[in-house]
């Protein structure tokens, strides 16, 4: 567009500086008087090269006034000439004229006497009382001032354009190379603070995937999960996930990457570490508000992520290893914080074979997924997610201070032998959970009158999200909806 516009501007310079000015001025009194044309004359603007001016005058006792100023179509003779030469018309002797080719010229003109220039028949003929001389295009009689003006202008114009210009590319220069060292200095600085942190490690937990550490980052305790390279997958999966999701009972990322051949994770660090290794720490009992906010946390994150709520999509998410090591509590004791999304799936429109493998913790799988005959079905996915808090939900209320038990043990940890038939821990639970059909025992009767109400309700909510047949067990939006009315 610039390009453009700077075109045409010198294609109207051009054709301003050749235009040739000739005034047009006819007078119809008999007593001409020179200073007519001062003041009636107008001025017109038309092509150097194909037009001339000419001059009609009239010797009138001597002294020679302005009859007639005007334009013609002229030929070469007329645009050598570049002065108003007088020459008398031969049937006339007291008319003259001339046509010359410069600006305003026919205002100026000098008597035949004076020059010795030769005259021609072609002038002579011009002049006759009935020549109507053409009328072109109007300027006004200060033409060249706003001429001189114009350009001027104009050129003002272009030099404070071509300065704009030059500065805001200067200055988006300078902020471009500002951005880049800004990054490269956060790169940097970042760097020095990631091998900083790495330095600083103190192991807290293994897990199947990943190793959990304790470290300091600017000055901040933060938690670092490691994984191997061997587990890429499910530590993208993890960042993906944690990217999208916005809830308070979900941890926040703060940040991930790759050290050296290290996949991490950076998550805050919660002192009171891990659900389950809250609830076994001896002596401590969780008060009956305590519990119900817990169960209320959890049951919010799961309807989230069941519901589709998630910034990034609409689909239903699966977390797929809920169990009490996977949930961290706050420094209040007030909220809960659900983990490791590292084998957590989106639901897709068209499940297939592989969405229903066996996956998550031995312990916490549902019957129907521990024995293979688990429904191809979304609402059959987030039914082992409900059956796996009910598990949580469960050893929570057994922690309770108006709840009978006194020591924390994982649930079905009361059923299990010492293996002296040799048979491994997942024979064990497939045995339980499937074919001998139990369940952690729940006491629903207690001594606290008071809370004896909210306890049975509690108990009678937790069978309905651990029965075995999935399809009538509780969804997560009608938990929570109850734990509500509960509070």
């Amino acid at each position: 567009m610039q390009l453009i516009f700077i075109f045409l501007f010198f294609v109207n310079l051009i054709n301003i500086l050749y235009a040739l000015v000739c005034p047009i001025y006819r007078s119809y009194q008999r007593n001409f008087i020179e200073e007519d044309c001062h003041r009636n004359c107008k001025f017109y603007d038309v092509l150097e090269k194909q037009h001339a001016c000419i001059g009609v005058y009239y010797n009138y006792s001597g002294n020679i006034s302005i009859k007639q100023l005007g334009i013609i179509p002229s030929d070469e003779q007329c645009l050598i000439s570049k002065q108003c030469i007088l020459d008398i018309d031969p049937l006339n002797s007291q008319s003259s004229s001339c046509c010359c080719s410069t600006d305003n010229c026919t205002l100026n003109w000098q008597s035949i006497s004076t020059t010795t220039t030769i005259t021609t028949t072609y002038r002579s003929i011009l002049i006759n009382n009935t020549t109507k001389i053409k009328n072109l295009i109007i300027i006004d009689q200060d033409y060249f001032s706003w001429k001189l003006f114009l350009i001027i202008f104009i050129l003002i114009m272009i030099i404070i354009l071509i300065t704009f210009t030059f500065g805001l590319w200067k200055s988006l220069r300078n902020k471009y190379n500002n951005i880049n060292n800004n990054n490269k200095n956060n790169k940097s600085l970042l760097s020095t603070s990631i091998e900083q942190l790495f330095f600083s490690l103190q192991e807290i937990n293994i897990g199947k995937n990943s190793i959990v550490y304790k470290g300091l980052l600017n000055h901040d305790i933060v938690a670092v999960k490691i994984y191997k390279q061997i587990n890429i997958l499910i530590w993208k999966n993890e960042v993906t996930l944690l990217k999208s999701i916005k809830h308070e009972s979900i941890i926040k990322i703060l940040s991930e990457g790759q050290y050296n051949s290290h996949l991490y994770l950076i998550l805050p660090f919660y002192e009171n570490g891990t659900l389950q290794s809250y609830l076994l720490t001896p002596n401590r009992k969780l008060s009956i508000n305590q519990c119900l906010i817990f169960f209320r946390s959890l049951a919010s994150a799961i309807s989230y992520l069941h519901m589709g709520r998630n910034n990034n999509t609409n689909m239903s998410i699966v977390h797929r290893d809920i169990k009490s090591s996977n949930i961290l509590i706050d420094k209040n004791e007030l909220n809960l914080y659900l983990t490791d999304f590292g084998v957590a799936l989106v639901l897709p429109q068209i499940l297939t074979e592989k969405d229903f493998v066996q996956i998550g913790t031995i312990r916490y799988m549902a019957p129907e997924l521990l024995e293979g005959v688990i429904t191809h079905t979304h609402e059959a996915l987030c039914s082992v997610d409900i059956y796996a808090l009910a598990l949580v939900m469960w050893e929570i209320i057994t922690q309770c201070d108006v709840y009978p038990t006194t020591v924390y043990r994982p649930p079905y940890e009361e059923y299990r032998t010492n293996n002296s038939d040799g048979s491994s821990f997942a024979t064990e639970i497939y045995d339980i959970v499937v074919v001998r059909r139990l369940r952690p025992t729940l006491i629903r009767q207690i001594k606290d009158n008071q809370h004896a109400l909210i306890i049975r309700e509690l108990c009678s909510l937790i069978d309905a999200c651990w029965i075995t047949d999935s399809d009538i067990r509780m969804n997560a939006q009608t938990l929570a909806f109850k734990l509500n009315q509960l509070m």
